[in-house]
């Protein structure tokens, strides 16, 4: 299971000392980027014959509002690796969480194993609730895998370069360390007491199989320190599970903040409300695809007319346009239209406002679907609109059809206020 890691074991190094160099961290300065991140402390359980001892404290970084998605990077990286996809994420509607793995950061502990690291996933989730997604660079995703192995509830999983066995990879480092036979035998034994679980029960491909989440797997053909062989095989034993291999882009920061990446895991992130929408009531007209018809519909707006009818398709979608009703449908979709406010095309921009104008203003719930599991509809479509202001007053100073769009619902916003 070749990583980020550095193991400079001595050949002929006895097993504990192996043990010792394999486990423990180089650990890398933390830069001072996500400033608006609020830092929760939790004091994990470390598993096996941990030498750190028998708890660990995390540190783990918090941004952003919405469903919960969980980032982990690699063996000897930071939160930062990742922030690119972080801030897509946020700004999408999502919130953000990202551990500093023990020995990492501001965590406490000098050593990392798979499965510490899994059981600092499910802490995250004790203190998080459900999560929507889980994003792992390298060997963070090979212990996302774990934890999902012991019980951690995700739902959606993006893989970028990761690694796969964890057996292989020791029985690798130990012939560079001139370790043979019996003595592998002891070190694998040895390791599980050590770590909890035997090397070779990480294993992705096994693990892949009795998997049902959605998987997104991403690979650079060029990856040295990861080839892709691996991942492509977990890939394939993966249930429904979908791989990319790109071209050029290596192991690290090149392939973490390429776009091609952020945008495919942004839209696998997204596409969670192709099954979080049948849940919501709405339309008898709408067919299982309407709704993301009217939101493409929306996404692709690139003129005055396109607009306009995009708008139309989306308020019949979300109720009666000529009613002026709307049902609580309009809760599931609202992750996806901040996205287009935030960083859609211009036209996409307008269609959104323009339909939340209605939505906000004139538009009432649906007769019978005012509230939505205890929520009143309305108000949550309100809370959303209104939390939208910073995004609304950038576009509203500009000097195209955004800007009248922007200043007319701020002045709704106001006047719901007054």
């Amino acid at each position: 299971m070749p990583s980020h890691q550095d193991t400079s074991v001595a050949p002929g190094a006895d097993v504990e000392a192996f043990i010792d160099a394999l486990l423990r961290i180089k650990r890398p300065p933390e830069d001072a980027r996500t400033v608006d991140a609020e830092v929760i402390s939790l004091l994990v359980d470390t598993p096996g014959a941990w030498p750190d001892g028998a708890q660990v404290m995390v540190h783990v970084r918090k941004r952003g509002r919405g469903p919960h998605a969980l980032l982990v990077h690699g063996w000897q990286g930071r939160t930062s690796d990742m922030e690119t996809i972080g801030d897509a994420l946020v700004a999408s509607g999502f919130t953000v969480w990202a551990p500093h793995l023990p020995g990492h950061g501001t965590s406490g502990g000098e050593r990392l194993s798979i499965p510490l690291a899994a059981r600092v996933l499910r802490a995250v989730e004790g203190v998080a609730g459900p999560l929507a997604l889980a994003v792992g660079h390298s060997i963070g995703g090979a212990c996302i895998v774990q934890a999902l192995d012991e019980g951690l509830q995700v739902g959606r999983v993006a893989l970028l370069a990761t690694p796969t066995h964890y057996g292989g990879y020791v029985r690798a480092v130990a012939r560079q360390a001139k370790l043979e036979g019996a003595t592998v035998s002891h070190l694998l034994n040895r390791l599980q007491e050590v770590i909890g679980v035997h090397p070779d029960r990480i294993d992705m491909r096994r693990q892949a199989a009795a998997m049902r989440q959605p998987a997104l797997f991403i690979h650079g053909s060029d990856d040295k320190v990861v080839p892709h062989e691996g991942a492509q095989a977990a890939a394939a034993s993966w249930p429904g599970a979908q791989w990319l291999l790109l071209e050029g882009l290596g192991h690290y920061k090149t392939l973490l903040e390429d776009p091609r990446v952020v945008r495919r895991v942004l839209e696998f992130a997204s596409s969670r409300l192709a099954t979080r929408i049948d849940q919501f009531p709405q339309p008898d007209s709408n067919d299982s695809g309407s709704v993301e018809r009217a939101l493409l519909a929306l996404r692709e707006a690139n003129d005055e007319q396109a607009a306009v009818d995009a708008c139309d398709a989306f308020l019949w979608a979300m109720g009666n346009n000529h009613a002026g009703t709307f049902y609580p449908v309009v809760l599931g979709v609202l992750p996806a239209l901040e996205q287009i406010l935030v960083s859609g095309r211009a036209w996409a921009q307008r269609a959104v406002m323009e339909s939340l104008i209605d939505l906000g203003g004139t538009f009432t719930p649906e007769q019978g679907y005012e509230t939505y599991l205890g929520v009143s509809v309305q108000e949550a479509l309100k809370t959303f609109i209104h939390s939208l202001r910073p995004h609304l007053v950038g576009l509203a100073t500009g000097n195209d059809a955004r800007a009248r769009s922007a200043i007319d619902l701020l002045e709704l916003m106001d006047d719901q206020a007054a």
